[in-house]
């Protein structure tokens, strides 16, 4: 059974970390900080690997605009929430303006389609965390789907699929972060120059922030991938990197926010899903609008590549990556707040397996040492 850590290649992880570092330490001496496409024209003008400049320059500033949509409906779904609306009403206005569709049946197709990919994906997860292949998810079938009235309802399931991706996600990213708490890891990045902009981004909080940092990323990612160093990222759409660098980006800002003492666990674990509801719609409306430059994939597959496990093998990259970059004040802190998510992540999905199973007489005390139990992974 593949790993998250099998999916990324020693080699082509190294190479992208030291883009990532060089693109950083060029911006912290840069004369050209305001104008972030200049530097961007800057960087891509400079690589001599990168054979179609003016794609990639393209590639890059649609992936910024996808961080900007997701920002905008996370704005949205927070500001509904404060206003005392649902998430499933939220959503569901969210994709009547998203689709612009005024037929239930084919907004319903959406939403099936949705729903079965982030089933799809969530045990994709779960085998690549515990090392078994699961069906614990199961999609609701065809006459199911067709006897459900109310939209809802079905809206109401994707966002319990999206709920228990958030925590599959935070286990799966939060992997490579348990080596931010060792201090020989951390004297490593102890003369770099460029803390201040990764500093600057862990200090803020999710709404509306400076999103230089994780520009610069998505910038070094895209990079990286132009030049042959991210395989598994060869077939992904510019979107889905822009969803997955964001993905990465979030879990340790919220984490740092939390291993301050800050944010509750419950409020930690709920910005995490309410980012990833926003990141959803936007991979729904950039699917559904049909924008020229997505390859023509479906919102199925697009779900279920940002949110299986390439997706968390690239976010947890560079997450636990650049949350090293803060330095020793900032790291050992994201470390002890994604544990702590990673942790709750892990006792919820155990409530799904012991539900799932709890017909099977004969589970009981196999579930206790299976790897499918969390507590054994």
């Amino acid at each position: 059974m593949t790993t998250m850590r099998d999916f990324i290649l020693v080699q082509g992880r190294e190479n992208t970390e030291k883009i990532i570092s060089e693109i950083l330490v060029n911006y912290q001496e840069s004369d050209n900080r305001d104008n972030i496409q200049h530097f961007c024209k800057d960087v891509i003008d400079k690589r001599q690997k990168i054979k179609d400049k003016t794609k990639t320059l393209t590639d890059i500033k649609n992936a910024l605009d996808t961080i900007d949509m997701i920002d905008s409906y996370h704005q949205s779904l927070i500001n509904a929430q404060e206003q005392g609306k649902s998430k499933v009403n939220w959503l569901e206005s969210t994709l009547e303006e998203i689709t612009d569709i005024e037929s239930v049946e084919k907004r319903r197709k959406i939403v099936q389609e949705l729903h079965e990919a982030l089933v799809l994906a969530n045990n994709q997860q779960l085998a690549s965390l515990s090392g078994e292949s699961t069906d614990v998810y199961t999609p609701l079938k065809q006459p199911e789907v067709e006897g459900i009235n109310n939209p809802q309802v079905m809206e109401q399931q994707v966002l319990d699929d999206v709920q228990n991706n958030t925590m599959l996600s935070s286990i799966s990213m939060g992997q490579p972060f348990d080596m931010l708490s060792d201090p020989l890891n951390l004297d490593l990045f102890n003369n770099f120059s460029f803390l201040d902009v990764a500093e600057n981004y862990f200090n803020q909080y999710l709404g509306q922030v400076d999103n230089t940092f994780k520009q610069l990323v998505t910038l070094g990612t895209v990079v990286a991938k132009e030049e042959g160093h991210l395989g598994i990222l060869e077939e992904a759409d510019i979107a889905e990197i822009a969803a997955m660098v964001d993905m990465g980006l979030t879990l340790p800002q919220i984490g740092f926010k939390l291993g301050k003492g800050e944010i509750t666990l419950i409020e930690a674990v709920e910005d995490l899903y309410d980012r990833q509801v926003a990141a959803t719609s936007t991979l729904v409306s950039l699917n559904t609008k049909a924008v020229s430059w997505l390859s023509g994939t479906t919102i199925g597959a697009t779900v279920g590549t940002v949110f299986g496990p390439i997706g968390t093998a690239v976010g947890g990259m560079l997450g636990s990556f650049t949350g090293k970059m803060a330095g020793k004040q900032i790291a050992p802190t994201i470390a002890t707040g994604i544990q702590k998510v990673a942790k709750f992540g892990k006792e919820t999905i155990s409530k799904t397996f012991k539900k799932a199973w709890a017909g099977a007489k004969s589970f009981g005390k196999a579930f206790s040492k299976s790897k499918l139990n969390p507590f054994n992974w």
